[in-house]
């Protein structure tokens, strides 16, 4: 199986994950307890199913250097075109909360570039904003420059 193949098949493994999770947090609401259980166990088998995607792909990925370049670079390049592409799409159609979320979400990456990955043995402590994501290097803001949340919503990255 080729690098790009184990790729696809992690990415759409994640993906139907992400959408049993929310199916099943969605179907713990309603009346039908049996449904929602079922679409937990869906989800569970799918997380060890990426599990293993994740297994297989640390055996194709480069040297620590070369992962920091595609997570930082390359990586947050192509992610950071689509996501403009979408974000655009949103605006033009008038999906005003997807607009929003996805000018956030680019916020966010353009935040990430800050923190160079060749300066990453000097970064002693990074916390993740619970709210939108974004990541502060060596000092907790009092609040999230990207949506604005309280620093009480940053989880420290151990």
């Amino acid at each position: 199986m080729k690098p790009d193949e184990l790729n696809l098949a992690f990415a759409v493994i994640g993906r139907a994950q992400m959408r049993s999770d929310a199916f099943a947090q969605k179907a713990a609401q309603g009346q039908d307890k049996n449904q929602a259980k079922l679409l937990r166990a869906l989800n569970s088998s799918q997380v060890v199913q990426s599990r293993r995607f994740q297994m297989l792909m640390r055996g194709k990925i480069g040297s620590d250097e070369q992962n920091m370049e595609e997570a930082f670079g390359s990586g947050l390049d192509e992610l950071e075109s689509y996501l403009e592409d979408l974000r655009q799409s949103a605006v033009s159609g008038g999906n005003e909360q997807p607009a929003r979320v996805l000018e956030q979400t680019l916020q966010v990456m353009r935040g990430a570039r800050q923190i160079p990955p060749e300066n990453s043995r000097n970064v002693d402590r990074i916390w993740v904003c619970g709210i939108c994501g974004y990541l502060a290097a060596e000092q907790l803001p009092e609040r999230c420059p990207v949506c604005g949340a309280v620093n009480s919503k940053f989880a420290e990255v151990d």
